[in-house]
């Protein structure tokens, strides 16, 4: 697990992402688009330069304990062979995707790999627990179909209000199943 090898490739996405965005407003009618899009594009340096200031003192916010506390949680269960969970909406969907694709497949050339889930992936599921009963269970219900005592279950949520999430975090309590949050905006 390390930042510094996820960061380079983190920053770009987003920035590009960004830039579309800003790029991305309608034109007015009648409006020469060569001369909007150079107009546009003439202020992106201070934007990204922003980006990397607001990034830069949001990382260094980040407590170094804690990360320890969820990195010692994973050898852990490396060493038990019990299964990592990890769960998203929207973007951080995404995130878990990659999270336990990166945790699960990169950790297959060691001694004991860790069996990773995201939560997020199973279309199947979702869809048919989403149908079935409600949203805000497509979550807790895959915990309860998968999950054991000593498992770990991690939530990925910039609001970190998600009701779906929430849910699933009071059912690994239940179960003996340890969890743990990645939140951002609020």
């Amino acid at each position: 697990l390390s930042l510094h090898d996820a960061l380079p490739i983190c920053f770009p996405v987003t920035i590009v992402t960004v830039a579309f965005f800003c790029l991305c407003r309608e034109p007015q009618i009648g409006v020469d688009l060569v001369r909007e899009w150079r107009k546009m594009t003439s202020n992106f340096g201070p934007i990204i330069n922003q980006y990397f200031s607001d990034g830069q003192n949001n990382l260094s916010k980040i407590s170094i304990s804690e990360v320890l506390v969820l990195v010692n949680a994973l050898q852990a269960i490396q060493l038990s062979g019990n299964t990592l969970f990890i769960a998203g909406n929207g973007g951080s969907a995404s995130t878990s995707s990659h999270f336990a694709t990166d945790i699960g497949v990169g950790s297959l050339s060691r001694t004991n790999p860790i069996r990773t889930i995201s939560l997020s992936d199973n279309t199947a599921a979702i869809t048919a627990i989403a149908n079935d009963s409600n949203y805000s269970l497509i979550f807790e219900n895959q915990l309860k179909l998968l999950g054991n005592r000593g498992d770990i279950f991690i939530a990925i949520s910039a609001s970190g209000n998600s009701e779906n999430l929430i849910k699933a975090v009071n059912l690994a309590k239940v179960m003996g199943v340890d969890s743990y949050s990645l939140t951002g905006i609020s």
